[in-house]
């Protein structure tokens, strides 16, 4: 056979019927083409007139919208929600007690006047502690100061708080000798007297008017009753 004989067989061959064979069923493809035809009959496509067309560019506008403003509302609760959370900080790092300058200033001047009463009735050991614990109304922590009362004199100088003040160190040591001076004439056996009394006043007036702050913008200072000086 020739070339072209070749050829024609060939041709003949691949349009013969029993050459291709019927593929296998597909039922999910027979199911899809079901609905396709299906949709078809039931809902024609709709024409593209310009209404259309409008319409769908609406609706993509709106669509739009809606996502931008939602992001927009979600970024305002989330500043919103740091902003709460940042506060809520700042407040529990706040102490947990906090006195104003009029509380200290009365705490202070009842005990003077507890002091300038004890005196008159001789009690010199009530005299010297008054003295003392007016000192200590002005310069004990905060979170310390409604309890001063309850504390021992250790602990109390533990919780007295000079570092704001220029005279720091020399505050500390009027502290420490006013409280040398208290501690054994009033929870002790030793005997207060006039002069130990005398002592006392002008320690604590030493020691009030030196409190004098760091920073001349805060009004804690304050200065020693002349009662005393």
């Amino acid at each position: 056979m020739d070339n072209d004989a070749i050829r024609k067989e060939a041709e003949r061959i691949l349009k013969d019927a029993d050459f291709h064979q019927a593929k296998p069923d597909n039922p999910i493809a027979e199911l899809l083409k079901f609905l396709t035809d299906h949709f078809k009959m039931k809902m024609p496509p709709v024409e593209k007139t310009l209404g259309n067309r409008w319409i769908w560019e609406s609706l993509g506008w709106l669509l739009k919208i809606l996502f931008y403003g939602l992001l927009a509302a979600l970024t305002i609760w989330i500043i919103y929600w740091l902003w709460k959370k940042i506060s809520s900080m700042k407040q529990t790092a706040k102490p947990a007690f906090t006195v104003s300058q009029a509380e200290r200033k009365e705490a202070r001047s009842q005990y003077l006047q507890q002091a300038e009463q004890a005196a008159q009735a001789q009690d010199y050991g009530l005299a010297i502690h008054c003295l003392y614990m007016a000192a200590v109304t002005q310069t004990i922590r905060d979170t310390d100061f409604h309890r001063a009362e309850f504390l021992t004199n250790r602990e109390l100088a533990n919780a007295m708080e000079f570092s704001g003040y220029q005279a720091s160190e020399h505050l500390s040591r009027l502290f420490n000798e006013m409280l040398q001076l208290d501690e054994p004439r009033w929870f002790g056996k030793t005997e207060a007297s006039l002069s130990h009394f005398d002592s006392m006043r002008g320690l604590h007036s030493d020691f009030s008017n030196q409190l004098t702050l760091k920073s001349t913008s805060n009004s804690r200072a304050s200065v020693g009753d002349r009662r005393y000086a």
